[in-house]
């Protein structure tokens, strides 16, 4: 069970890492030396490649996102050396306190509901606290909202089922705030202009 958690976490977690690597990889700072014999600065590391942003992120634009949170910026993916870019849309506040993230579901719809209720049932298991599910209405074929808190981060998730695929819009917060109750208006806003 914790490594669903785990997963979607890092799901949530690693395009606000990548975005902080992509700063911290592509300035050059240089602290000017009193001696100048000293041996120069290592060189900085050659720019990270980025991935091309998601098809999602049509769907979750910047405009849409800032309903969630309004400092929120795009958040871009490192490319991989290898294969393709998972599929998913970010956006972190500059602070990285607060990622929001659009993508396909990894298990089917049914799944991801009975595993809520088994980890809410159970927490210990999972390495949350607070795990509440909630049934959503008026968003695709079926919805539903799972809460909870994992380490320091809270997390919520509105996972939806919509024609045949599965879609989930997290908000991972380091410190809980009211931009979580924006996340089912905006599913229902994205969710018709999403790939069936």
């Amino acid at each position: 069970m914790y490594y669903r958690y785990s997963r979607r976490f890092l799901r949530a977690a690693v395009p606000l890492l990548l975005g902080g690597l992509l700063t911290s990889c592509t300035g050059s700072s240089r602290s000017a030396g009193a001696n100048p014999s000293a041996v120069p600065p290592a060189p900085t590391p050659a720019a990270v490649k980025t991935a091309v942003p998601s098809r999602l992120c049509a769907a979750l634009d910047l405009t849409t996102a800032r309903k969630v949170l309004a400092d929120l910026q795009h958040s871009p993916q490192v490319a991989p050396q290898q294969g393709a870019a998972p599929d998913a849309c970010s956006y972190a506040t500059s602070s990285g306190e607060v990622v929001l993230t659009l993508s396909p579901a990894s298990r089917p719809y049914a799944t991801e509901l009975a595993v809520a209720h088994k980890v809410a049932g159970d927490l210990a298991s999972s390495g949350m606290r607070d795990v509440r599910v909630k049934k959503i209405t008026g968003l695709g074929r079926a919805a539903f909202e799972e809460t909870g808190y994992l380490t320091e981060q809270h997390m919520t998730y509105v996972i939806w089922l919509s024609g045949t695929r599965s879609w989930v819009l997290g908000l991972a917060e380091a410190v809980k705030t009211d931009a979580s109750s924006q996340l089912v208006p905006v599913a229902q806003q994205i969710a018709p202009r999403l790939p069936r």
